[in-house]
């Protein structure tokens, strides 16, 4: 190999090693089966950022069919945020984005994706109506794709 062309690889390996960590493309992090958008009930998404760089976090709610139910939505969280995403609009909860899902979402699931592994997600189905909610349980977030036991 010519010292032309060690130079040049060096120079591109460097320049790939110093991209900014906001440049990386999603990976899917987390799915959430068990999503419930109905009457009184709608599901949530908490999401904190552990790492030292902000991360974009996305949600996507899919219908039980496997079809999208909505748009995916979107968070920016700086180092040590936490994020709540919801599938509709809760009385006595805060959330950050609303995802307007389809008021009779039964069976459905989530997928996670996030611009670094190092987020935190818990989901949970509560009561809409109440402040605070009178009904409230967790749901079972799936690291990636493969479900541990």
């Amino acid at each position: 190999m010519s010292r032309l062309s060690f130079a040049v690889l060096s120079a591109v390996a460097a320049l790939v090693v110093a991209l900014p960590a906001s440049a990386a493309a999603p990976i899917q992090v987390f799915t959430v089966p068990g999503v419930i958008n109905h009457f009184s009930l709608g599901t949530f998404f908490s999401c904190v950022n552990t790492g030292s760089v902000p991360t974009t976090v996305t949600v996507n709610v899919l219908k039980g069919d496997g079809t999208a139910a909505g748009s995916g939505v979107s968070g920016t969280l700086n180092q040590d945020q936490t994020w709540v995403f919801g599938t509709s609009v809760p009385a006595g909860l805060d959330e950050d984005t609303n995802m307007a899902s389809p008021n009779s979402l039964y069976n459905g699931s989530a997928k996670i994706f996030s611009t670094s592994k190092a987020i935190m997600c818990n989901a949970f189905v509560a009561d809409v109506t109440g402040s605070p909610p009178t009904s409230m349980t967790t749901l079972r977030v799936v690291g990636g794709t493969k479900q541990k036991f």
